[in-house]
């Protein structure tokens, strides 16, 4: 089973930043939502990721078509993932990827949703 820690999710996730651009501003391509109060699209396809965290999960191992029917928010699918043996996540990485997700769908370009994340996973990590 993948482990994901904090350093993996900073890691995976500046690479997706540089491959997209910190000035990329991501829009949900499928404008509506698959469940009530649910507006993730991790996955295009099994092999095309669509938002940052369907870029930091994809590029970790985590299985795309696994990531395809289970698209209700990192808080959501975390637990869900441990119970199914996809994958684990650290606290840390957890709340990194959370914070990231919320800015990404809140406008914020991918650049300065990283930023945002990392400042709370440091801030977090210090206190």
């Amino acid at each position: 089973m993948i482990h994901i820690t904090l350093k993996d999710a900073r890691t995976a996730m500046w690479d997706a930043v540089k491959l997209k651009g910190k000035q990329y501003v991501y829009t949900n391509p499928k404008s509506y939502s698959p469940a009530p109060n649910c507006y993730c699209v991790y996955m295009e396809t099994e092999e095309v990721p669509s938002c940052i965290v369907g870029h930091v999960l994809k590029s970790l191992g985590v299985d795309g078509a696994w990531l395809l029917r289970n698209f209700c928010g990192i808080l959501g699918i975390a637990k869900r993932a441990e119970r199914e043996g996809e994958f684990t996540i650290d606290k840390d990485a957890l709340k990194f990827l959370y914070v990231a997700q919320v800015a990404q769908d809140s406008g914020a370009p991918w650049g300065s949703a990283y930023t945002t994340a990392d400042m709370v996973s440091i801030y977090k990590s210090e206190s």
